[in-house]
Parts: C-alpha cells; sequence; structure tokens
C-alpha cells in the first residue's frame, strides 16, 4: 500500500514538471531578427579590423540596438584597448560587460565636423548607459586637446578618437584608444527563483525514492 501511494506521488511530481515546460508550444530563439533598418555593425568593424569590438558588441547584442533611423554615435576601442583592459574587463559578468559596452554609445548623431564643434565647448553626452541606469556620472565628455585632437572621457577613463570608421545615414562609428570602463557597476543580476525551485523539486524526487528503496 505504502509504495502505490509514492508511485502515485511521484507521477504526480513528474506530470506537474512536465506540464510547466509547455511542450504544447514550440520552443522558439528569443534573439530578435534584424529590422528593415538594421545597421550590420559587425561587418563594419571587421572590415575595419576591429575583430575583438565586433566579436564583443555582437556577442553582447548591442548591434541589435543599432537602427540606422535614430541618431546614434558609436565609440569603438581598438583592438589594442580591449586588450589593454582584458585584466578587468575579462573577469565580469555578461551582464556588466554588457553594461560596459552600452557607456559607448552616445543617442546623437555627431558627425566629424559636429564632433569638433562639440569638443571645442566641453560637452557632456547621455549614453545608452545613462538611459538605463539615470545617473550622471555615466555621462560621456568631449573635449579637444590643445593639438586639436578630440578625447572623450569619462571620471576615470580619457580616451583619444583617432580615426572615423562610418559616417551615413544618422550613424557615426569613431575609433578610440581606450575602453571606457566605468568606476562603478550594476549590481549583478539575483539568481532566477525558477532554478532554485528546480532544485527543490529534484530534491524531493531523490527523497521519495530513497523512501520507497
Amino acid at each position: 500500500m505504502m509504495k502505490l501511494i509514492l508511485q502515485i506521488i511521484i507521477i504526480f511530481i513528474l506530470s506537474s514538471s512536465t506540464s510547466s515546460l509547455n511542450l504544447s508550444s514550440p520552443v522558439t530563439s528569443t534573439t530578435p531578427s534584424p529590422p528593415s533598418s538594421f545597421l550590420n555593425l559587425t561587418e563594419i568593424l571587421r572590415s575595419s579590423h576591429f575583430f575583438r569590438a565586433a566579436s564583443e558588441f555582437q556577442s553582447h547584442l548591442i548591434d541589435r540596438e543599432i537602427d540606422t533611423r535614430k541618431p546614434t554615435t558609436l565609440l569603438i576601442p581598438d583592438d589594442k584597448a580591449f586588450a589593454n583592459a582584458s585584466v578587468r574587463y575579462n573577469s565580469l559578468s555578461d551582464d556588466d560587460k554588457y553594461f560596459v559596452l552600452t557607456c559607448h554609445v552616445v543617442s546623437e548623431y555627431l558627425p566629424p565636423a559636429v564632433l569638433n564643434d562639440t569638443a571645442r565647448g566641453w560637452h557632456l553626452e547621455d549614453t545608452l548607459a545613462t538611459a538605463i541606469m539615470g545617473q550622471n556620472k555615466y555621462k560621456l565628455n568631449i573635449s579637444s586637446m590643445a593639438n586639436g585632437s578630440v578625447v572623450v572621457s569619462t571620471t576615470n577613463v580619457q580616451a583619444l578618437v583617432t580615426h572615423t570608421l562610418y559616417d551615413r545615414q544618422q550613424i557615426a562609428i569613431y575609433a578610440i584608444s581606450k575602453v571606457l570602463m566605468p568606476v562603478e557597476l550594476p549590481h549583478p543580476t539575483p539568481v532566477s527563483s525558477d532554478a532554485s525551485g528546480n532544485a527543490d523539486l529534484s530534491f524531493l524526487f531523490f527523497l521519495l525514492v530513497v523512501i520507497w528503496i
């Protein structure tokens, strides 16, 4: 009689677990398809030999957020810049890497002539990170040096704008000499409650099997 009750309990647990998977619905990719105004940022960066940046901006889906209908300026660290920042950058979680990359995206179209004029006035620009966090400390300062070179800086990093990679359709892309690593990063994402729930279910199943045996 005891074994029969345990069998019923185990069958109930397994059926509940299976139903939670929603097998009636096909599994679909969560990656959005490129819109008609999609900019092939990866190809632009690879053709300019910015291989590390191409990989990072693609793997963290920053390239999917660039819409040619929206004025945008991107500041792309070269491969040497990523190599110099690798000790800290490589140790970050994917969420924090994504956030660092958003510090390189300005929601305004700044073609070369406008960028130079902006730099002469020592101007602060909002970045995608500013929009995410709503804090002024993630703004980007654009200024110029005595020799006329344009520099972009955060509270702790100053990078030189070395050359233009792309300027078309309200999108400007510039190469910079350093990764704009912010001093503070958002807190890591908490562990999903679904994961802990699955762990509890597995433990209960194991316990019932032991009792049955």
